[in-house]
């Protein structure tokens, strides 16, 4: 099973990760293929950097292209997370694998800004409204750009982190059991 995790920013969608990789998931972020990037030409590991680079490489390469990398990596049989999802030709190149699923983590913006100043990372917003715009800076049409609004309309699931941690994880635990055993399921059918 491979489970693909969207969402704005301090949505959640590392901590799915967390959860699923100690379910045993492998994890992939296509963030991390933007970070080799940006170490091999010495430049920051920024925010604003990862996503101007994202999209230089999205548009050199195609829209596709850091989710290709990551399929290259994967392989059959196992179980996989893949995180930092934000354009449709990501989740298109994504959704050929047979058992992949799309999540959208959703959470209220006041509460994702508040955790955002809990995390404390240097380069994040410390004004709600430098959050609003920097989120608002994901919402792109162009098909080479981040297109956060658009990826999470494609999502097969929608989970709502909206309270406790607790919750949270117990809502990842119903969308394995969920899900789980249908891909297992007919991976042995062979369909």
């Amino acid at each position: 099973m491979i489970i693909g995790v969207t969402g704005y920013y301090c949505s959640g969608k590392e901590e799915i990760a967390r959860f699923l990789k100690s379910e045993k998931f492998a994890h992939f972020s296509l963030s991390d293929e933007i970070r080799k990037e940006l170490k091999k030409k010495r430049k920051k590991v920024s925010k604003e950097n990862q996503i101007e680079l994202g999209n230089d490489i999205r548009e050199k390469f195609g829209a596709s292209e850091l989710a290709k990398r990551v399929v290259s990596k994967i392989k059959p049989g196992k179980d996989y997370v893949i995180t930092s999802i934000s354009n449709k030709g990501e989740v298109e190149e994504l959704k050929k694998l047979p058992d992949f699923i799309l999540v959208n983590v959703i959470s209220p913006q006041s509460n994702r800004f508040e955790r955002m100043g809990e995390r404390k990372k240097v380069d994040d917003p410390k004004t709600f409204e430098e959050f609003v715009k920097r989120e608002r800076a994901e919402f792109s049409e162009i098909s080479t750009r981040q297109q956060l609004h658009l990826v999470g309309r494609m999502a097969d699931i929608i989970i709502n982190n909206n309270k406790s941690f607790d919750e949270f994880h117990r809502k990842i635990d119903r969308m394995l059991a969920d899900w789980y055993p249908k891909f297992h399921l007919e991976s042995r059918n062979g369909d």
